[in-house]
């Protein structure tokens, strides 16, 4: 077998083959349960894997599947560190904007926003261009005091005003849509 157990990818290929197969192995769970499989030509071949593999760039990188839901196989495998892999998990959240795609937290970075204040604003269904072209301010969220004003003079609470917007109402249908009056009984 030409020494393959000794060739450094070799326990990579092995834990490959496990997660996919094995019940018993911990991971399990996340890769062969959820129907993640290895292609035939690596389950056969660990010298087909490091062929199509090739050599690891550094000790920091590991397979990733590009396709988080697809299998280990040579169109869907490459090699990425530990942060690059953080960016394509299954509780990642993508936003498209201008055509790109990335995670919220590639595009807070990108643009130099807090993530927080990036998943603040998408969590309270401010529109994505809205959310990314806002800009920053130290120590407020940006257009609070003004909010808080406009919704003074209409009458109307965040929590309605922030229902409305989940709703799919623009700002200023929010704003200006009646508020719900109890009907009276005489």
């Amino acid at each position: 077998m030409n020494n393959q157990s000794k060739h450094e990818l070799y326990a990579t290929w092995v834990q490959i083959l496990r997660r996919c197969s094995d019940p018993r192995v911990k991971t399990y769970a996340n890769y062969g349960a959820r129907g993640i499989s290895v292609c035939g030509r690596w389950r056969a071949d660990f010298w087909a894997f490091v062929a199509d593999m090739g050599a690891r760039p550094t000790p920091k990188h590991s397979v990733e599947r590009i396709n988080n839901d697809g299998d280990y196989e040579p169109t869907n495998c490459r090699w990425a560190t530990n942060a690059e892999q953080k960016l394509n998990t299954r509780r990642t959240r993508m936003i498209t904007f201008k055509g790109t795609t990335l995670p919220v937290t590639e595009w807070a970075r990108r643009l130099g926003i807090h993530p927080a204040t990036l998943f603040w604003r998408l969590r309270n269904a401010v529109p994505v261009d809205e959310a990314l072209t806002a800009p920053r301010v130290k120590g407020r969220v940006v257009g609070a005091a003004d909010l808080g004003a406009e919704l003074a003079k209409v009458g109307l609470t965040r929590g309605a005003y922030y229902a409305r917007r989940k709703a799919g109402m623009t700002h200023d249908q929010a704003l200006k849509t009646p508020r719900y009056q109890r009907r009276r009984t005489t």
